[in-house]
């Protein structure tokens, strides 16, 4: 055929290609842009962790100078959000492994090794959050229940007491309260139990301390005498419910003293994991 008819099926699949290639380098582009995006938001995200870890090691700290005194109280536990790490879901981590291939190292397995650790130290992060969480309302429940118990178990004290003091009235005829065995017992209801019946809100280290401590030697005078059985197993059942909640607080004192170091050493290793993906090039 002529050379003229060829020439606009030439330009034709030229220009077909060139707009292939356009579009391809444009797709290229793109992608890069976006990979490129999606790295600076993983680096920003977690250097911004360093602050948060520092200031919950801080507020577990504080709270254990409270929490380990000798009162029956639960100081405010404040746990940072931040640190559950939920952030990171929304992030891909494909792309976080190009950025890293692209921008860190140009071996693909290297880039593998130094996305894996990243995802590591996130998720190990995000557990001790998990688990802060979780042993804090372990122990407001069974410190609830340890609470309850004594309550329970107080109440049948009293029942006891109120029990054995008809018994000692049917025995002399008369009022118990001249009598030697239910005096001392009465006082100190009267004085440690009493002020507190209508609200509760007793304190274990005090009541262990001030009423069944006292209690215990004036029971055992009189531990031959049937009539006083009933308050002396209750008495021992108050407390094992205060050995309880006692118990408790020391779990909960460990279990946050262990989850501060971890903070602590997450906290060192988070250079390491920044300078990861950080571009060398770049600040």
């Amino acid at each position: 055929p002529p050379r003229s008819t060829l020439f606009p099926y030439t330009t034709l699949f030229r220009s077909l290609l060139l707009g292939i290639g356009i579009n391809k380098l444009l797709d290229y582009l793109s992608e890069r842009k976006k990979i490129k995006k999606v790295g600076e938001r993983w680096l920003a995200e977690i250097r911004s962790l360093e602050i948060p870890i520092f200031k919950q090691i801080e507020l577990l700290k504080s709270f254990l100078v409270e929490h380990n005194k000798e009162k029956f109280d639960v100081p405010r536990l404040e746990i940072i959000s931040l640190l559950n790490c939920e952030i990171f879901k929304s992030l891909d981590k494909g792309d976080l492994l190009k950025y890293i291939e692209n921008n860190k190292t140009k071996n693909y397995n290297d880039a593998v090794k130094a996305s894996n650790k990243i995802h590591g130290f996130i998720t190990i992060l995000a557990n001790h959050f998990d688990i802060l969480e979780m042993k804090f309302n372990d122990y407001l429940k069974d410190t609830s229940l340890h609470t309850t118990s004594l309550s329970r178990n107080l109440q049948i004290f009293m029942k006891a007491f109120a029990h054995y003091g008809v018994a000692l009235e049917k025995e002399i005829y008369t009022d118990p309260i001249i009598d030697i065995r239910y005096r001392p017992i009465f006082d100190l209801i009267n004085s440690q139990i009493a002020p507190y019946m209508q609200d509760g809100n007793f304190d274990i280290y005090i009541l262990e301390r001030d009423f069944f401590m006292q209690l215990i030697p004036i029971l055992a005078d009189f531990r031959y005498d049937e009539r006083t059985i009933d308050m002396s197993n209750s008495t021992s059942s108050c407390l094992n419910d205060i050995k309880g909640i006692k118990m408790e607080k020391a779990y909960l004192s460990q279990n946050i003293e262990t989850i501060i170091k971890y903070y602590e050493d997450e906290l060192k290793e988070l250079p390491q994991i920044i300078n990861l993906i950080k571009n060398d090039s770049k600040s």
